[in-house]
């Protein structure tokens, strides 16, 4: 089975669960009140199940979305603690659907209850530096075929790459939303290219071989040893 397969049969419907489904209480969650027009909104949540947790993700949609999209989320610094942020909201949404679904060894499933909440210019944010950037690197999954690269209602501002319905992993070009350049600070430093990033649209399949970057060759053969290097003569003295 392709990673890409593997990766989508896990996909729930919204308002669906599984009949293996978890106790909803193993999943607890603080919601959002808010999410900022021109900022990332952290969301986090807590695993209590006793089952090692195989799949983390945030699912969203802005409120004039049909379909959702998904991001992987990551572990905090405690134990079963889970967290992402949410791309920043094109200037046109007004409210962002979301919930968690977590996934354990057993092949049970607990998801939160949706969470609807406005988009407001005075929504406080305050993201750590690991967290702003994972907010400039955001991977998002789709769910449906007709999905647009960016998800609809959201800004391109850290947007660097999409999973298809059908399990291609696809990199974008540089973002050029104007909310996204106007997001970025005067002491802020220029950015280094990542090694091996294109800065085109391209395509890359799920279950090719992991590039590896920064590797050296084994080194083969015999290293000839250097000839001693001898004294420089000086002249005869005279008698």
């Amino acid at each position: 089975m392709r990673l890409g397969n593997a990766l989508f049969a896990s996909v729930l419907v919204a308002g669906s669960v599984a009949v293996s489904a978890a106790p909803a209480g193993q999943l607890s969650h603080e919601p959002l009140h808010c999410v900022p027009t021109t900022g990332n909104a952290k969301v986090v949540a807590t695993w209590a199940g006793a089952g090692q947790v195989t799949m983390a993700r945030l699912y969203f949609r802005s409120s004039g979305a049909k379909e959702e999209s998904f991001l992987e989320l990551r572990r905090t610094s405690t134990p079963n603690g889970y967290w992402a942020v949410l791309p920043v909201p094109a200037p046109e949404a007004t409210a962002v659907r979301y919930r968690i679904v977590l996934k354990d060894s057993d092949g049970k499933a607990a998801s939160s209850a949706p969470v609807e909440v406005p988009v407001s210019a005075s929504c406080p944010v305050t993201l750590s530096a690991d967290e702003l950037a994972y907010a400039k690197n955001l991977v998002v999954g789709q769910t449906g075929t007709a999905q647009t690269a960016v998800p609809a209602g959201f800004s391109c501002a850290g947007v660097v790459a999409f999973i298809a319905s059908n399990g291609d992993l696809k990199s974008l070009p540089p973002c050029t939303d104007a909310l996204a350049m106007n997001r970025t600070t005067a002491a802020a430093a220029p950015a280094e290219k990542p090694a091996g990033r294109s800065t085109t649209s391209s395509s890359m399949r799920l279950d090719n071989p992991p590039l590896v970057i920064g590797g050296q060759a084994p080194v083969s053969g015999t290293i000839p040893t250097p000839a001693p290097t001898q004294p420089p003569i000086s002249p005869a003295r005279p008698n």
